[in-house]
């Protein structure tokens, strides 16, 4: 049996992309229904959009807790400190 991993590789990346665009809201209404009805009848494509999904809402709260911190730890710079560290920069 002979498989073309060309096509593999492009089959998988084309699933990234329809993901990628369902996800961010970037489907038309016909390719979003469409996009759904295979997500039901393709068990493959629907546990890597769910991976997927998973991933960038994890991806999202380390963000989001790595703000916080860069945040708290700006505003407890005081104004002088501020003002030297501009002082010196320039």
């Amino acid at each position: 049996m002979n498989i073309d991993i060309n096509h593999i590789d492009e089959k998988l990346f084309q699933d990234d992309e329809r993901i990628d665009a369902y996800m961010k809201g970037k489907m038309s209404e016909s390719e979003e229904a469409a996009f759904i009805e295979e997500l039901k009848s393709n068990p493959e494509l629907k546990e890597k959009a769910i991976t997927i999904a998973r991933m960038v809402k994890g991806m999202k709260e380390v963000g989001a807790r790595r703000d916080k911190k860069t945040l708290a730890a700006m505003q407890s710079v005081s104004e002088e400190e501020l003002k030297e560290v501009l002082k010196e920069a320039t």
